[in-house]
């Protein structure tokens, strides 16, 4: 019997033969990283620029609903000016920090409560300080503001 011998020649063929696919699976595993790359990066700038988009939605939703809603107080403070003792009922009440028991203060501040659904209301001064609270909160609002009323009534 005789045992066939490889041949030099045929050795180098296999081993090109394997060269040659270990080349090409490297170069499909190239192909598929880059290619899984640009994929990612137009996904993630694609859903960038969807996010951007409903961000700039929402903000001029809410710009146009703070605008709404800031033309709402101007015409609340034009009714006010128009209603009778109010600004003298107004002037007394930060004058003494005292709230009345009645009156067209305390009345418009209830209709406030009622018409948005409000459980309480708070009157300010012009620098933003606490003059005195009506509804639920009542004075309870003394954490947020410096209570003046609060402070004579307790």
């Amino acid at each position: 019997m005789s045992a066939a011998v490889p041949s030099k020649a045929s050795h180098s063929s296999t081993r090109s033969a394997t060269q040659t696919l270990f080349l090409v699976v490297a170069a499909a595993a190239i192909l598929a990283l880059v290619l899984g790359y640009a994929w990612l990066r137009y996904h993630t700038h694609k859903a960038k620029m969807e996010a951007f988009g409903d961000l700039s939605l929402m903000a001029d939703f809410k710009a146009r609903e703070l605008s709404a809603w800031l033309a709402e107080r101007r015409s609340d403070a034009r009714l006010l000016a128009e209603t009778p003792r109010f600004g003298e009922d107004l002037a007394e009440i930060i004058a003494t920090g005292k709230p009345p028991k009645t009156g067209p203060v305390i009345r418009f501040l209830g209709t406030l409560m009622r018409v948005y659904a409000y459980q309480s209301a708070y009157l300010l001064d012009s620098k933003g300080r606490f003059v005195f609270a009506v509804g639920a909160g009542g004075c309870a609002g003394r954490q947020k503001f410096a209570c003046r009323a609060c402070e004579a009534s307790d």
